[in-house]
């Protein structure tokens, strides 16, 4: 499991535990607090129905039917008003009152409860003692809407207690206001926990879609491609991009120098090797051929020293992105023109110039020319042209074919001769990689088919080699080079 999946859990886990206790606590406490608001009111009103009833009470005769007939009246008095979104339409007060010694001598509700002893009751038999008297009774224990709430106020005269007023409000009509207040709370408190849900969601899923970015680009970089550097719309991301592109050039940089100093190094003591031998035989007596064969020798490895170096400050130069002085160019003209300039190293080696022919498609004719740096074309046209060349089969032809498309060039070269061995063809690009050419045994620098494929990268094509059997089932090479239009 991710790290941005555990922390998305975690998230999730911490904002749904808070939401709900906020949610339980504001539900909780709506009830309790819209009845702590109704019981206040019902004090109130409790002792001022106290001063009301005193001269009623203090007789000594309760005129029960005088009352009965002024709470007749009000409880069918027409009620509609609009209380913030609830519409009140008739009354849920009641009353009772007993005496000093808690009897009732009057209920509102029920007249069979007159003569009754409610002593027992809370309400009746605190406020008979000089205490606050309420109680909450249910008429089923288990359903919270049959119950009501009981608030007593002492009758007082001369600071006596002669009797006892009780309101009662069923919880029903206070549950009016608790009903849709807690309904609220539920429906926009599930509606916060999902909107931060779904934010959650949102920034981990952006967050591993930058972490799998940096990762593919870490692993790009791991693998040797070449990469730009990355871009966020989050500044701080910008800058951990920017310092990791930063360090990997830092990084490519040391490596790169030390990679090119160890390979040159290697490289050059073969060549070094031979002019030492050379020149210590050259010290002693030794005249004639033997003599100017050995300074041949030691010019030859001179001269290979010489481009294995250039070679491998112009690989370098491709490979850090220095060449970048692209132009128009016509591919058709430049490989005429490279074939062309082969011709004294085909009349050294024996071979008729007639042997190279080049083939076009009708479109690769046309005006059409290619975006791409005109001294590294030639350069890689030049390396497949000496590679078939060296491989070629002694009187043999070599076969040059141009081809254009709408979205990419195509240059083939195919070499009649031996075949690539099996162990070499997953190696040929390798730097400083090369086989024996035919009849001297000799290999190569090792840089001319790498060269050819940082150059074609450059101008985003590719290219391959493959042995095939080609024209009659001639055995031979194909190098195939194929450049991108732009």
């Amino acid at each position: 499991m991710s790290i941005f999946i555990r922390l998305a859990l975690a998230y999730l886990l911490v904002i749904s535990v808070s939401i709900t206790s906020v949610l339980k606590i504001f539900y909780d406490e709506i009830k309790p607090g819209i009845r702590q608001a109704s019981e206040e009111t019902l004090v109130d009103n409790a002792n001022l129905l106290a001063e009301l009833l005193l001269p009623y009470v203090e007789q000594g005769i309760f005129p029960v039917d005088k009352i009965d007939s002024l709470f007749e009246r009000f409880l069918q008095r027409s009620i509609n008003v609009k209380i913030w979104s609830y519409v009140k339409q008739s009354t849920n007060l009641n009353v009772y009152i007993t005496d000093a010694k808690g009897l009732v001598i009057f209920h509102s509700s029920d007249k069979t409860q007159l003569g009754k002893d409610y002593s027992r009751w809370l309400d009746v038999s605190r406020t008979l003692v000089g205490k606050y008297g309420a109680r909450t009774t249910r008429d089923d224990p288990e359903d919270d809407l049959t119950g009501s709430m009981y608030v007593a106020a002492p009758i007082l005269k001369d600071d006596k207690i002669i009797g006892v007023v009780t309101l009662i409000q069923a919880h029903q009509g206070i549950q009016q206001f608790v009903g849709p207040a807690q309904t609220k709370i539920l429906v926009m408190g599930s509606l916060l926990l999902l909107t931060l849900v779904i934010l959650g969601i949102v920034l981990a899923t952006g967050f591993n879609k930058i972490l799998k970015v940096l990762t593919q680009y870490v692993n790009r970089v791991r693998d040797g491609q070449a990469v730009d550097q990355l871009t966020f719309r989050d500044p701080s991301f910008n800058e951990l991009a920017s310092t990791l592109h930063k360090m990997r050039q830092e990084l490519d940089g040391k490596a790169y120098i030390e990679q090119y100093v160890h390979s040159l190094t290697h490289e050059l003591k073969t060549p070094l090797s031979a002019i030492s031998a050379a020149a210590q035989i050259l010290e002693t007596d030794i005249q004639g051929e033997k003599k100017q064969q050995f300074i041949n020798n030691i010019e030859s490895e001179v001269q290979r020293s010489k481009q294995l170096i250039e070679r491998l400050l112009l690989l370098a130069s491709i490979e850090n992105n220095q060449h970048n002085e692209f132009k128009a160019i016509n591919l058709l003209s430049l490989i005429e023109g490279e074939i062309k300039s082969l011709q004294p190293l085909l009349a050294n080696k024996n071979m008729n110039v007639d042997f190279i022919k080049l083939e076009c498609s009708p479109n690769a004719l046309s005006t059409d020319s290619l975006i791409g740096d005109e001294f590294l074309l030639r350069m890689a046209i030049r390396n497949m042209l000496d590679n078939a060349i060296d491989f070629a089969k002694e009187g043999s032809a070599i076969k040059v074919q141009l081809v254009s498309s709408s979205t990419e060039w195509t240059v083939k070269v195919f070499n009649q001769g031996e075949a690539i061995p099996d162990y070499a063809l997953n190696r040929i690009f390798e730097r400083f990689f090369s086989t024996p050419r035919p009849g001297t045994g000799r290999k190569s620098s090792g840089l001319g088919l790498c060269l050819i494929k940082e150059i074609a990268m450059l101008h985003h094509g590719h290219i391959h080699l493959s042995n095939i059997n080609h024209d009659s089932n001639i055995e031979g090479v194909e190098a195939t080079l194929v450049l991108a239009k732009q």
